[in-house]
């Protein structure tokens, strides 16, 4: 059974690298420009999504206020999710608590930093993993 990965970056190059490495990967992608477009798209989307990977500084709304609204939701704040981000550390990412059980992949990465982090994510679930 695939993953659906919705992948948030304001980056056209960084989100079509990720969508790259993702599809190559098996996952299927979705893909949003900012935090609202992404919120809409878990809201009325028809897939059940497995993960969310969110760049953090993104115009209209941003990759915190993101993922606050995804928590508000009782129908999508069980949907795992991991912060990307190139100007924040993880580390300044994780001093708010409401962020501690998100992920964070720092940029730029390789393809396998990427895929291990997914894999940690969603190694409890039943179907296989995916490695390279």
């Amino acid at each position: 059974m695939n993953y659906n990965i919705l992948i948030v970056d304001d980056d056209s190059l960084n989100l079509k690298l990720v969508s790259l490495i993702l599809s190559k990967n098996g996952f299927n992608i979705q893909t949003a420009s900012n935090g609202a477009e992404g919120l809409e798209i878990l809201k009325n989307s028809k897939t059940d999504f497995d993960l969310v990977i969110s760049d953090i500084l993104m115009p209209v709304m941003d990759g915190f206020e993101f993922y606050k609204e995804i928590q508000k939701d009782s129908k999508l704040n069980k949907i795992p999710f991991i912060f990307m981000s190139g100007a924040k550390t993880e580390e300044e990412v994780k001093e708010n608590p409401i962020f501690n059980s998100v992920g964070f992949i720092s940029k730029p990465f390789t393809s396998s930093n990427l895929i291990n982090k997914i894999n940690e994510f969603i190694q409890k679930d039943t179907r296989n993993l995916i490695t390279i």
